[in-house]
């Protein structure tokens, strides 16, 4: 599984993830933090990851697999459908961060 930092505070660059088109299942772990603080959960929250790809088509996966200051997420197929970037943005509650982006790589 890979594990990518997820920083709550504003910036300009985001983790860069690859995958290939039609990856289906694909485990991402994402470590949460606030500018370089840990930031963990209390458990009661509301955790959901928005999907965007460059041809439009959104999707939001709500997020089950919390513990601490992370957050398990599970990719499905049709996020990853089709190749270019995808824009990905966490939201916790009320407090959104731009989480990552996937790199989705044609089918050979």
């Amino acid at each position: 599984m890979e594990i990518i930092s997820v920083n709550l505070v504003p910036r300009r660059s985001f983790p860069v993830v690859h995958l290939k088109q039609d990856d289906e299942g694909r485990e991402i772990r994402l470590k949460l933090v606030s500018g370089s603080i840990p930031y963990t959960l209390s458990g009661g929250e509301s955790v959901k990851l928005r999907t965007r790809q460059t041809n439009g088509q959104a999707k939001t996966i709500s997020v089950v697999n919390t513990s601490d200051d992370y957050v398990d997420i599970t990719i499905p197929k049709e996020a990853v459908s089709v190749p270019g970037r995808v824009y990905c943005k966490l939201r916790i509650d009320d407090i959104g961060a731009e989480a990552f982006d996937i790199i989705v790589e044609p089918k050979p």
